[in-house]
């Protein structure tokens, strides 16, 4: 080992001495780096090595199998790569062995079954790949399992739990199949079972829950399907209880409440019916209740929401029927996340509100049918910060008291028949990010007060009455400090009745990405500001009252960014006043914006539809999804657009974000479009684009609750950022609301994209006819004659010849890998590809052995 400087003094130090021989080395989060030596193999009579979280890299020296009187090795958490040396099953008396959050790769060695005496086995959060060696189920003094994290494939052990001494199993995030084996669903000393994202399949054994000793079953994100197992033991101990996104069908067992210890009951994303059962209102400490995304109907229990110790209750996206209690402002004292949207519930929102916990700090009741006025009493919730009642049925005014809602981050509102003017006292909302009033039937001036919301990045204040003139403090700069600039990047105020000119505080909207008057009776001249609007993308004055010269420059030399048909005295010499018509399609469906918008701005379109009513709710229920869906490699949803064209037709869109480097198609298939930078030319790039798609698809896959399939992926739909990262974009989501939904398509897809950029061919090609598909000319062209149909751009000028060779034998070599990994994606029987989960980690592997080779 090779300790930085600082850590030479903890090393001597950190040595446990015995009759003059070293027997402990104790050097935990030291900082430790550089590579273990094979000298340390010297040092015999070690009983116990603790070098956790350091930085250590390299690989696990084979010497350490020479310590046979080794009873404790802990590595984890440092940046160990290659595989597990087989030499370590000759340390008989290990008793803890601990490699887990490294990059360690290959396969279980199977000689662990050696392993006599070992009690803690763990390999979590690695790269580890192939099946779980049988024997480790033969441990018969095992009591500790932890494999969560790698690419774990094949069945569980038929032999584990077989040992009386088994305690916990923990094998969740890996791609494993089958049943659970009975040896395991029978083990009597077994507390904690985790198998959570995996591929497992068959019913859920019921002597799991039936047991006297487990406290954690963690069974979510499989296949398991079938009903629930009724629990018949009144004394169990179990306190979490998950089995989230499954395909469980069938009624919640009406004893559900005999387990009494629970902490946590998730049962969402399944297709569970018929009512919720009231023993669920027994559970005396029950913490988290998700019951969401299934098909549950029938009133709510009162004995739900009598649960006192809840502090997230989700019950969303069910066909719920009833009233919100009257007296639940004293029934759920610890609550901090409410979710009830996308029910029936009906009647008024409670004064009693109230009295919910002072941590209450998420309430989503968006789409149901709750009517009445909003209670001024919501004053009390003040660390309230996500207020979404959309899409219901509320009368009257704003309330004056919502000011008094300090922490909100997003209102919203839309969709409802609120009536009067916005209070002022919405000044006071000054952590408010997001306002959504769109869709009512408020009137009056809107208010001064708004400029004093400094962090509002969206304010929608579209399809109301608002009259009266544009105030200039929404936008002013007066009360920020030097250097600062206002926040907001989308507006929406279309179709009001607001009048006079734009004030010249609009040119203090540097940042503003959408922004949208249109349909209003707004006069004078287009202010020659928004050439500068470097971010703008979205303008849309149509249908107004404005006057004059159109400006030129900017944003006013792409027809397709802005929008002022329908102003009667505006003169242009471009074919912006041209009528523009939309392109219609099946609602169900994303499309690429009306007119191409040449991947600097991509609009996902609803088009028109018979069911007005259905094509709204589908369009909020995925826009409020999509908004709360955040990766590094997904393109950011900035806003909505919801206009009409300019004969009557409504079409809704999702405004996303600037993408500079187009996408991928046109750099692997350049037409009219040329780029100066040659970069996605090069493997390494390629490669990089790679991961980066890959990482998008396995957070859809298996990091989104429900679990998003993307449906429309292809080299135009992946966007390249200003440092050419790439971003997904153009979704043809899919998303489970109780049924499984399948992944395979996408990692098919993934496959195509990948051949593409290897060939720079196109799937579409006219070589590609009459049986012979672009699949099988890669198929047919690997592994001997790969280089032979490889993108030539990908090779460089090599003029040192024994360099060269080389360089071609390690290009050639990663292209292999990333052809091997294609082709298993598309193979022709969907359950035979592997998982979006398992393709991540393996072109992860191939990018970071790439690294190595090329620096």
């Amino acid at each position: 080992m090779t300790p930085s400087n600082s850590a030479v003094g903890p090393v001597l130090s950190a040595a446990r001495v015995h009759s003059s021989r070293v027997v402990e080395l104790d050097l935990e989060s030291l900082g430790l780096n550089g590579q273990i030596h094979p000298c340390i193999a010297n040092l015999t009579f070690f009983t116990r090595i603790h070098l956790p979280n350091n930085q250590l890299r390299g690989e696990i020296p084979t010497e350490l199998g020479q310590l046979n009187r080794l009873q404790y090795l802990n590595l984890s958490s440092n940046n160990l790569r290659g595989k597990i040396p087989h030499s370590l099953a000759s340390c008989h008396q290990l008793r803890i062995l601990d490699l887990g959050s490294n990059t360690l790769q290959g396969e279980i060695p199977q000689n662990l079954r050696q392993f006599s005496n070992l009690q803690v086995l763990h390999l979590s959060h690695n790269m580890l790949t192939g099946g779980i060696p049988e024997g480790l189920g033969m441990l018969r003094n095992l009591s500790e399992l932890r494999l969560t994290g790698n690419s774990l494939t094949g069945s569980i052990p038929l032999s584990l739990g077989s040992s009386s001494s088994l305690v916990s199993v923990f094998l969740s995030n890996n791609s494993l199949t089958g049943p659970i084996p009975s040896l395991l669903a029978n083990c009597s000393s077994l507390e904690v079972l985790s198998l959570q994202n995996n591929h497992l399949s068959g019913e859920i054994p019921p002597a799991l829950f039936n047991t006297t000793s487990l406290t954690v079953l963690a069974l979510g994100g499989n296949n398991f399907v079938g009903s629930i197992p009724n629990p018949t033991n009144t004394g169990s101990p179990l306190q979490y209880l998950i089995v989230q996104s499954n395909n469980l069908t069938g009624t919640i067992p009406s004893t559900i409440g005999n387990f009494s210890s629970l902490l946590w009951l998730l049962l969402g994303d399944n297709s569970f019916e018929g009512s919720i059962p009231t023993s669920i209102g027994t559970i005396p400490n029950l913490q988290m209740l998700d019951m969401t995304y299934n098909i549950l109907s029938a009133t709510v229990p009162a004995s739900v929401y009598n649960i006192s110790a809840l502090t997230y209750l989700g019950m969303g996206m069910n066909s719920l029927t009833g009233k919100i209690p009257y007296n639940i402002g004293y029934t759920l004292p610890s609550i901090q996340t409410l979710i009830m949207q996308g029910n029936r519930i009906q009647g008024s929102l409670p004064k009693t509100v109230a009295g919910l916990s002072k941590n209450l700090e998420e309430l989503f009741f968006e789409e149901n049918k709750i009517s009445g006025n909003i209670p001024e009493e919501i004053e009390h919730l003040t660390n309230l910060s996500v207020l979404n009642m959309d899409a219901n049925l509320l009368t009257g005014n704003l309330p004056v008291s919502i000011g008094n809602l300090q922490n909100l981050f997003s209102l919203s509102l839309s969709q409802n028949k609120l009536s009067g003017q916005i209070p002022r006292s919405i000044s006071n909302l000054n952590q408010l990010s997001e306002l959504y009033l769109q869709e009512n039937d408020l009137n009056g001036p809107i208010p001064e007060a708004l400029g004093r919301c400094k962090n509002l990045e969206t304010l929608n204040l579209s399809y109301n009455s608002f009259n009266g003139s544009i105030p200039r403090e929404i936008f002013t700069l007066s009360s920020l400090s030097k250097g600062e600039c206002v926040h907001l990047e989308t507006i929406h105020m279309e179709r009001n009745l607001l009048d006079g000119e734009l004030p010249d505080s609009f040119n203090n909207l540097r940042g503003v990405i959408v922004l949208d008057v249109s349909q209003n009776n707004l006069s004078g001249e287009i202010p020659h500001f928004f050439n500068s609007f470097n971010n703008l993308r979205l303008l849309n004055m149509s249908f107004n009252n404005f006057e004059g010269q159109v400006p030129t420059g900017g944003i006013f030399q792409n027809a397709s960014e802005v929008f002022i048909q329908g102003n009667q005295k505006l003169c242009a010499s471009t074919p912006l006043l041209q009528p523009i018509w939309l392109v219609q399609g099946n609602m169900d469906q994303y499309r690429e914006a009306f007119l191409s918008l040449k991947n600097k701005l991509l609009l996902s379109k609803f088009s028109n539809s018979i069911n007005l009513e259905h094509q709204r709710a589908s369009f909020l229920s995925v826009r409020h999804y999509i908004r709360n869906t955040r990766h590094r490699n997904l393109v950011r949803v900035t806003t909505a657009c919801s206009t009409f064209d300019p004969i009557g037709h409504e079409f809704k869109a999702l405004i996303l974000e600037y993408m500079p480097n187009g996408n991928l198609e046109n750099w692997l298939h350049p037409k009219l479009i040329t780029y100066e930078s040659n970069e996605p030319s090069s493997l390494g790039s390629r490669i990089k684009i790679a991961a980066d798609i890959a990482a998008a698809l396995d957070y859809l896959h298996n990091h989104c609750v429900p679990p998003l399939v993307h449906c429309d992926l292809k080299p135009s739909n992946v966007l390249l950022d200003d440092a050419m990262g790439a971003r997904l974009g153009d979704f043809g989501l899919k998303y489970g609301f109780g049924n499984k939904i399948s992944t395979e398509g996408d990692v098919y897809s993934y496959g195509i994209v990948i051949l593409e950029m290897l060939t720079g061919e196109h799937p579409t090609d006219g070589m590609f006819n009459d049986g012979w598909s672009f699949r099988k000319f890669v198929e047919k062209a690997f592994p001997q004659n790969i280089a032979k149909i490889i993108d030539s751009t990908m090779i460089p000028n090599l003029e040192d010849e024994d360099h060269g060779n080389l360089t071609m034998v390690r290009i050639l070599s990663s292209n292999m890998q990333l052809a091997e990994l294609s082709l298993s994606c598309t193979v022709e029987i969907p359950k035979d590809r592997p998982t979006m989960q398992d393709v991540y980690a393996e072109v992860v592997a191939i990018k970071e052995t790439f690294l190595e080779l090329h620096g």
